[in-house]
């Protein structure tokens, strides 16, 4: 299990992190799971789950995006709080309808 993440990555399931801003351009930490078989060049259903107010991504929300990202879901993950991780740079808007 990867530090910090309180459930196992479901096999199957890839989980990258990204960076976007919010509506006030804070950049925030998140975490984007889709199955590994996913096609970037097609859209998807995605869902957005957040944690509670002093949660993090890497608590409740891991569990349930992984076990979505199974089902066919696109899914992010996101700190609230802007607890900013190192991320990569993705175009999270292609991958989703």
């Amino acid at each position: 299990m990867e530090e910090r993440y309180i459930a196992e990555l479901p096999a199957g399931v890839v989980r990258e992190h990204v960076r976007f801003a919010n509506r006030y351009g804070i950049e925030l930490a998140a975490d984007l799971y889709h199955a590994e078989s996913l096609d970037a060049d097609a859209k998807h259903p995605a869902v957005v789950v957040g944690p509670p107010y002093s949660g993090t991504k890497e608590q409740g929300p891991c569990v349930y995006a992984g076990e979505l990202a199974q089902r066919g879901y696109v899914v992010l993950t996101f700190d609230p709080l802007r607890i900013v991780t190192p991320a990569c740079c993705l175009d999270v808007e292609k991958l989703v309808a």
